[in-house]
């Protein structure tokens, strides 16, 4: 089932694009008709809204983006049928006269981007958190934006290898940390391999990991969170979409800890008052909001290199730790000048994070 989100457009603060047509530029679509009304945006989600994370973050950057700069946007929610996200990528591509940019989130939407971008040389297109090959598809009218997740999985692994044996309600003696992924591909894997890395740092330190299979199942995440709860773990790290929801409920009935992923879900969850949302301790933030409206301006102001990709970690601002009231009232300050001392260190280069098997490179 296919539902359509609108967002109403505020006036227009940045008139028309401006740029030449091809690689390395924004180009203009239409004629001059549309240079005289918003931006028309569309975002396609291979699943629907409510995720509380990944989804949800494109979203918020979707109204940001409305807001910001006066742009008429939509969001069509494809389900969760993955036999049906290619044609219905398709469908929407293909719909007449209803947007100028098309962005999509996912590796497997790059994929179906692939297939189609071509056959729409007029429209561009946005490929968020994978890359699509111009060269293979011989399209030059897609930019992809990358995240360095493994960056803030580092933090966030040292974090909990350093928070495990403090004397906190919720921690044991046992130095063991776990991470939970939804489904393992490239991105998920790159998440938790930077994950281990900055656990494995802490001396002493164990990390256990699990994969769902899947990023609808709230009901797995919590079988599973609760069964790494019960091996001595005491903080677990979930990237797992909407499964991860059953982690945070997990962590609230053993009255354990738990870090979120995405968007700040201390918030998010707290907000809703979801179960477990107490025992948030960060989250990893890929900042797919600002990351949007960033995008949009560039291409309203000519400077969006389609045909090209980009890459975003902690020296740019894609990802980094969520701050929040339980973060710092819980983080001793030699754990706090740790996490930001090896901040310092990736951006520097002096701790390099492993990506995992099949991310693009830089």
């Amino acid at each position: 089932m296919r539902r359509v989100t609108l967002a109403v457009a505020l006036p227009l603060l940045l008139a028309g694009c401006g740029g030449e047509e091809g690689p390395g530029a924004a180009g203009e679509v239409g004629d001059t008709a549309a240079a005289a009304r918003p931006l028309r945006v569309v975002l396609v989600l291979n699943g629907t809204l409510g995720d509380r994370s990944f989804f949800d973050a494109a979203q918020a950057g979707m109204e940001l983006a409305v807001a910001e700069l006066g742009i008429q946007a939509a969001t069509i929610e494809l389900g969760h049928d993955p036999a049906t996200w290619a044609s219905g990528l398709a469908d929407v591509a293909a719909g007449d006269d209803v947007y100028d940019v098309l962005i999509t989130l996912t590796y497997v939407m790059a994929q179906a981007l692939e297939a189609i971008a071509g056959r729409h040389p007029d429209r561009r297109f946005i490929s968020m958190d994978a890359e699509v090959d111009s060269d293979r598809c011989g399209c030059s009218n897609v930019h992809s934006i990358l995240f360095r997740q493994n960056e803030g999985g580092y933090l966030a692994g040292l974090y909990a290898g350093l928070m495990t044996s403090r004397p906190i309600d919720g921690m044991n003696r046992e130095r063991v940390v776990g991470a939970v992924g939804g489904i393992e591909i490239p991105v998920i894997a790159d998440f938790l391999g930077g994950f281990e890395q900055g656990a494995s740092s802490v001396e002493g330190v164990e990390v256990l990991q699990q994969y769902l299979g899947s990023f609808t199942d709230p009901a797995r995440g919590k079988e599973v969170a609760l069964g790494l709860f019960d091996r001595r773990v005491d903080v677990v790290f979930h990237a797992a979409g909407g499964s991860g929801l059953g982690v945070v409920s997990a962590a609230g009935a053993r009255d354990r800890w738990v870090i979120g992923v995405d968007s700040n879900q201390a918030t998010l969850l707290g907000s809703s008052r979801v179960p477990g949302a107490d025992r948030m301790l960060t989250s990893v933030l890929k900042n797919i909001d600002r990351a949007v409206v960033d995008a949009l301006n560039a291409h309203l102001n000519g400077s969006l290199r389609y045909g090209a990709s980009v890459s975003l970690g902690l020296a740019e601002g894609g990802v980094g730790l969520a701050d929040g009231e339980q973060f710092r009232s819980l983080t001793p300050p030699d754990v706090m000048s740790r996490v930001e001392a090896a901040s310092r260190d990736i951006v520097e280069g002096r701790i390099v994070v492993v990506r995992a098997p099949g991310v693009p490179a830089e």
